[in-house]
């Protein structure tokens, strides 16, 4: 066992990112999509010998963000073997996807006020 990809959220419209005094950015999907934030090193979470549990994990001083169309699960209904639903799966060909990323400063903390701009 090892500690992998979490915190992914799936048809996400748009994130804001912000400091402690609410400025920050904002990431605008033109459709929906999937989003995550987190401050664990990638590495450290897929890769590294030395997090076998996710208590080994550390917090980062930095923000990993990843903007997907989508994700494809990588199981299905067991852990030996088992292929994903095709329901589930995404067929291999081109995607496009496109998304907006904007600084912003704090409007009394209502970042709804901004994408309401947008669309």
């Amino acid at each position: 066992m090892r500690p992998q990809e979490y915190g992914n959220l799936t048809d996400v419209r748009w994130m804001a990112l912000k400091d402690s005094r609410g400025n920050g950015i904002l990431i605008a999907g033109y459709e929906p999509l999937s989003m995550r934030a987190i401050n664990i090193n990638y590495d450290d979470m897929n890769w590294s010998p030395n997090t076998r549990h996710a208590c080994n994990l550390r917090k980062n001083s930095f923000i990993t963000v990843n903007v997907d169309l989508f994700q494809m699960g990588v199981g299905g209904d067991n852990s030996w073997g088992a292929p994903v639903h095709k329901e589930y799966t995404y067929p291999a060909k081109e995607y496009s996807y496109t998304f907006r990323i904007m600084p912003f400063k704090s409007i009394n903390g209502n970042e709804s006020q901004i994408v309401k701009r947008l669309y």
